[in-house]
């Protein structure tokens, strides 16, 4: 209590507004916190995004990934959109931005696929 007083604070604050809170035994966990959180924030988004435009089609998300069951006839169109939705301009505090940029690998599995 005597640090916030202070002015120190021992959390970290999200782009969503989410607070971390980290030891103040450990200050060097912040910063790990910061990154892990916002790529956690970024991978929602995009889960969020990406289930609106296509209800029912993923998967699952895996690390930093998301893995989708999509049409045959439909998976261009739908990769782009995938690409759209885990593409990101984050702001920063000077009033630019950091891109965030998706690759894409589509491949089909074998046992989806019958081969």
């Amino acid at each position: 209590k005597k640090d916030v007083k202070a002015g120190i604070k021992p959390y970290t604050q999200h782009p969503s507004g989410r607070l971390t809170w980290f030891r103040q035994k450990s200050p060097y966990t912040a910063v790990n916190y910061a990154i892990q959180s916002l790529a956690r924030e970024l991978l929602v988004d995009s889960m969020v995004r990406w289930n609106r435009l296509h209800p029912g089609h993923l998967v699952v998300p895996v690390h930093d990934e998301l893995m989708v069951q999509v049409p045959e006839d439909r998976a261009e169109a739908m990769q782009a959109d995938l690409l759209e939705c885990m593409t990101f301009k984050l702001p920063m505090h000077d009033g630019g931005y950091v891109p965030i940029v998706a690759e894409l690998k589509a491949q089909p599995l074998p046992y989806w696929t019958g081969k």
